[in-house]
């Protein structure tokens, strides 16, 4: 008889195993990164405790359950064969910023740090980019969606913004006499305030104009959101961010090197107190609340009034990620940060959620960098 040795073994056992659904062990899963390897025995029991869920409604969550079990496996395996074949370098330590090193805010120097030419990197995500919105606008168009007003506007913003930071930078290197630590925080803090607005502009008129799918899903508060959104982002960044090192570790897979980054080699400077708070500002506050106005706030409605809306958040999580690609192989970490953003977004119906997400994403970043 089903269930007759759960029922002996006492009726605790019994209600565990009713509560255990697919959807409950997915989660319980998603912690098994937290000691990768270890737990894979632990993981693919759960696994298995969701496949023998019958309802209909869990399908999703045991699909998911086994690709996460088979996921952990593969980091897993190429774990230990890293460690058993001696591919892991010892670990560098950072070397700490110079004493004394601080800049004037607007004192003109030659320390900050420069972007250089466009590598194949760079080339290569703009034509991917270029290409996926292209992509969209030609599948809008098939589905009766008259995008071209909106993918203008989108491509707009993005080339505005972009111009102002390059124009406010200019100026004030004009008035200091020499390129500045203040000019380039400042140019920073003018290109995400731009972004903002003009995608605030972006949105506002395609809601008007009823383009815009505003939630898709069982609604979520924004509190659950962001507790759920957290626990996505934190260990599947983890998972992946793991998978993508042991690949570059164990093939000849190359990284560009973090400091081909603007931003972190700033954070890594000796920075004021004025300057270290504009900082701040601008990466934790000012850039979030930025891109996901334009992102979740008016590419992710569009597109989900046009595709299937997990598909849109995907999807605008990616040509969001395109647009971080000195990350390298690890620009996909920022395509699953985009997705759950996007997923977060269209749960709650609104954007406190993603702005708080990423404010976290961004938060601990710069937390790690300074």
């Amino acid at each position: 008889m089903p269930g007759a040795g759960l029922a002996a073994a006492g009726p605790g056992a019994y209600h565990l195993s009713m509560r255990l659904t697919a959807r409950l062990a997915f989660h319980l899963m998603l912690l098994g990164i937290l000691v990768p390897a270890l737990t894979v025995p632990l993981v693919w029991a759960l696994a298995l405790a969701a496949l023998r869920r019958p309802e209909p409604a869990d399908k999703p969550w045991r699909v998911a359950s086994v690709a996460l079990a088979v996921a952990d496996t593969v980091i897993a395996v190429l774990l230990l064969a890293g460690v058993a074949g001696g591919s892991f370098p010892p670990a560098e330590v950072a070397a700490e910023p110079a004493a004394g090193a601080a800049l004037g805010l607007f004192e003109p120097t030659d320390r900050l740090p420069e972007t250089g030419p466009a590598g194949p990197w760079q080339i290569g995500a703009l034509g991917a980019f270029l290409t996926g919105v292209l992509a969209l606008w030609i599948a809008g168009r098939a589905r009766g969606a008259r995008g071209g007003r909106f993918w203008l506007g989108f491509l707009g913003v993005l080339v505005a913004s972009t111009a102002v930071a390059g124009a406010t930078a200019v100026a004030l290197g004009v008035a200091a006499g020499g390129p500045s630590l203040g000019a380039l925080l400042l140019a920073l803090a003018a290109q995400a305030t731009a972004m903002g607005g003009l995608a605030l502009l972006l949105r506002n008129g395609s809601r008007r104009r009823g383009a815009l799918r505003e939630s898709a899903g069982e609604p979520l508060s924004v509190s659950a959101a962001v507790l759920l959104g957290t626990l996505y982002l934190m260990t599947g960044a983890m998972r992946l961010g793991l998978l993508l090192g042991l690949l570059v570790a164990l093939t000849p897979l190359e990284a560009p090197s973090p400091t081909e980054a603007p931003l972190q080699l700033l954070a890594q400077m000796q920075l004021e107190p004025v300057a270290l708070a504009l900082f701040v500002g601008t990466v934790v506050i000012l850039g979030p609340v930025a891109e996901e106005l334009l992102f979740r706030g008016a590419l992710v409605p569009w597109l989900a009034k046009v595709l299937n809306p997990w598909w849109a958040a995907w999807l605008a999580g990616l040509l969001f990620a395109l647009l971080h690609v000195h990350y390298g192989p690890f620009v996909l970490v920022v395509a699953l940060y985009g997705g759950i953003l996007g997923w977060a977004r269209l749960r709650t119906g609104g954007l406190a959620a993603p702005i708080l997400l990423h404010v976290l994403i961004n938060g601990m970043a710069a937390l790690a960098l300074v």
